[in-house]
């Protein structure tokens, strides 16, 4: 069974949640962490086996930028969607993930270009700075067999395997996933993993990498608070969604 989260607008979390859904939508298309119209995150919602996530609203030729709170939908994990109720695409990636981890409170997906591209080669994310640190030693790679798309609940599961315990999963040729404790972990670290393999090309080409060791990553650990970090980058980019700059 799925529903219009708007029909659920009396409830306050709820109503929070769908605002930040597009809030988080339109920092992707901003920020530059997705590839024209595609991405989209979603959120359990509180107390309930459901999520809320954005429709199919891609076929009018809409992107993240125009993201509306009626574009959110609510949908029981478990429950296959129909009726009008159209979610997008790939929403066995974000279904799988909830069943999978009762600690993940929100899903994000996109295909941000340098993370993308760093999916298709047998090289790994390294630890170079405080955007990649964040991530520990690597981010593992799913591989979908050369599938450009998620559209089985086998499919969501095998991510989903593949995420494990961590909060973030590169897909061959298909972007990023990551997993958050709130909307703006997921979307931030999404953005911070598409800096952190952005940075790794870059650093590339100047000469070869040196990573951060096992020591220094543990020291990493006792200095941040990556919420921290997530919650000041995250509140950076409302400020400039508010102020109508769009310039990240």
């Amino acid at each position: 069974m799925t529903r219009s989260a708007k029909t659920r607008k009396g409830n306050a979390p709820t109503a929070k949640l769908v605002r930040d859904l597009v809030t988080a939508g339109h920092i992707l298309y901003y920020a530059g962490w997705c590839e024209r119209i595609d991405g989209h995150v979603s959120a359990r919602c509180p107390g309930e086996y459901a999520i809320l996530l954005p429709r199919h609203y891609h076929v009018d030729g809409r992107c993240l930028k125009d993201l509306r709170a009626d574009d959110i939908m609510r949908m029981e994990l478990g429950v296959p969607p129909n009726g009008s109720d159209d979610p997008v695409d790939e929403y066995h990636l974000h279904t799988e993930i909830y069943r999978a981890r009762p600690d993940v409170q929100s899903v994000a997906h996109s295909r941000p270009f340098y993370a993308t591209a760093l999916s298709t080669t047998t090289g790994h994310l390294l630890p170079l700075t405080r955007h990649a640190a964040v991530f520990g030693g690597t981010v593992p790679v799913f591989n979908n067999g050369g599938k450009l798309s998620i559209r089985t609940a086998d499919e969501g599961r095998r991510i989903a395997e593949s995420l494990g315990q961590g909060w973030a999963v590169l897909i061959r040729g298909l972007g990023v996933v990551t997993a958050g404790r709130t909307i703006e972990e997921a979307t931030i670290r999404l953005g911070f993993l598409e800096d952190a393999c952005r940075f790794q090309l870059v650093a590339g080409q100047l000469g070869p990498l040196n990573p951060l060791n096992p020591a220094e990553l543990e020291e990493f650990t006792l200095r941040y608070r990556p919420e921290t970090m997530f919650h000041g980058a995250w509140r950076y980019y409302e400020r400039l969604l508010a102020k109508g700059s769009h310039h990240a």
